[in-house]
């Protein structure tokens, strides 16, 4: 949660909907930005294979 996730008072229930939506849009974008096979992870972001704490090198095509 961010400062631009506070709503002041009195707040209509369709604000707070769509900012409860998107701040559930923001959590599964970061949520899906990384896929995770055991002890390696493949951050889609940053395109970096890891394996617990150690990035592997991947060539490019």
């Amino acid at each position: 949660m961010t400062a631009d996730d506070y709503l002041t008072k009195p707040f209509e229930m369709d604000e707070l909907e769509a900012r409860l939506r998107a701040m559930a849009r923001r959590k599964n974008l970061e949520f899906m930005a990384r896929d995770t096979f055991g002890p390696l992870v493949f951050d889609r972001t940053s395109c970096q294979l890891r394996h617990d704490e150690t990035a592997l090198d991947i060539p490019r095509k």
